[in-house]
Formats: C-alpha cells, structure tokens, sequence
C-alpha cells in the first residue's frame, strides 16, 4: 500500500522540497486518499505496529536512490545535499 511505500518519497525533488520547507519553517500537510488515511490510522492503533511503522518506513528514505523524470535536476540537488547536510544527517 502506498502508506507503506509512498511514491513521493522516491522522488529527488519531493524529498528535496519537503527538507527546504522543514528547513524554513513552512507549515506543510500530507495529503493522502481516504483509503491511505483509514491504513495509517488503522497502523497507529495497532499495537503491533503504531508509530514504529510509521518511522521505520520514514527510515528508509534514501535522497541518494531518489530518481528524477530529468537527470541534470536530480544531479544539482544531490550536489545540493553533499553541499549541505550531506547524506548521513
């Protein structure tokens, strides 16, 4: 299920934009199907899942493995994270 596996985290200029707005104080929202919404809730309350589920998928968010529809933007914005706070912050 994508709350398990969301796209948008494969994606360079996603995580890249979602780290600058964090990075700037910028309220953001997560917007997701009421299908996703009911799976995510149905995690939390899972006593054999909850919040842990919900870090150990944020946790293998890899910038470095993040693809781009155009590889020179995909190339400045890692070149962009080794510039700032590299790939092991």
């Amino acid at each position: 299920a994508p709350v398990h596996d969301p796209f948008y985290l494969t994606r360079v200029w996603c995580i890249y934009e979602m780290y600058t707005a964090i990075g700037e104080n910028v309220k953001t929202s997560i917007i997701m199907p009421p299908k996703e919404v009911s799976q995510l809730r149905a995690d939390l309350a899972d006593r054999s899942k909850g919040i842990g589920e919900v870090w150990n998928n944020l946790s293998r968010v890899d910038v470095e493995h993040a693809q781009a529809s155009v590889p020179a933007d995909r190339d400045r914005i890692l070149a962009l994270v080794r510039e700032g706070p590299g790939f092991e912050a």
